[in-house]
């Protein structure tokens, strides 16, 4: 992983201030457990100290997080809490913030050379009621999004959604492991298919929806097999209840579609509509 380096040093100051602003303490206990996730763990003692810092005492700790992370207009914004951070990321290169909490979302984008803030959303998805899967991951998907935007004002937002479709009916993340179980026994010898819906939001423009759907074979596998692999707690995190990056793999026989939409991010979507925002994906390689 690599340092803190200034841009990341900024989008996280932006995080922070607006979070303990609007949540106090919580706010507060969030950005630190956000930062851990995401930094060493030397920079992350030395930014949860900071946010501590701009909690308990808003304008000095303001300024002394912007002095002692030399930021050069620092003499001219400590007094101004709230608005410091937004003025300072508006001076570095856009950053790009992954609006979910999947791990294999945040290495897919690794692996191609985004680096991503990682700010899972709090957006309730049991207010959304649509029967059709197409329609309902682009819009879960929209609301992750929006939900981490005004935090993140200057920098790009991306938020995804996945569901599993068996004959049109849709199946999220199991809330049980024998739910888990009965849907694999349902599943084996047969397919689905998997949808993952996108929203993609840049600084000053309306949010871009897509969706992309792939086609997956599942392997005709015994109970044995079945108990097996949802004790391994893998599933449970998983829309469909299984996971290709994983223990999962071994019953995946085949898919039909995009190669990383399968694990939950269609990175050649996600090049093709940061080009439609005016973005040029390769340009956030080596950004940190």
């Amino acid at each position: 992983m690599p340092a803190l380096t200034r841009n990341r040093r900024l989008i996280w100051s932006e995080g922070c201030i607006a979070d303990i602003k609007e949540r106090g303490l919580v706010g507060l206990f969030t950005q630190i457990g956000r930062l851990s996730r995401n930094e060493p763990l030397d920079d992350f003692i030395d930014y949860s100290l900071r946010a501590m810092s701009v909690s308990f005492q808003y304008p000095l700790g303001a300024y002394r997080v912007a002095k002692s992370a030399s930021f050069k207009p620092s003499f001219l914004l400590g007094w101004f809490p709230y608005g410091f951070s937004f003025l300072l990321i508006s001076m570095a290169d856009i950053q790009f913030v992954l609006a979910s909490a999947s791990v294999a979302r945040r290495n897919l984008l690794i692996d191609a050379g985004i680096q991503p803030f990682v700010c899972p959303s709090h957006f309730d998805e049991d207010q959304v009621v649509i029967s059709d899967p197409r329609e309902l991951v682009q819009v879960l998907a929209r609301g992750k999004a929006e939900a981490d935007a005004p935090q993140y004002s200057t920098a790009l937002v991306l938020g995804c959604d996945s569901v599993l479709a068996i004959d049109n009916i849709i199946y999220g993340k199991p809330e049980s492991a024998q739910e888990a179980i009965d849907r694999w026994r349902a599943m084996r010898g047969g397919s689905g298919e998997l949808l993952t819906g996108y929203a993609l939001i840049a600084p000053g423009k309306e949010p871009l929806v897509r969706y992309r759907m792939m086609k997956v074979y599942f392997a005709d596998v015994s109970d044995y097999e079945i108990r097996a692999y949802i004790a391994t707690g893998e599933p449970m995190d998983c829309a469909g209840a299984f996971a290709t990056d994983g223990k999962g793999s071994m019953f995946v026989e085949k898919f039909e579609g995009c190669h990383t939409n399968v694990v939950g991010l269609s990175i050649p979507l996600l090049r093709l509509m940061m080009a439609e925002l005016g973005y040029r994906a390769i340009d956030f390689w080596g950004q940190a």
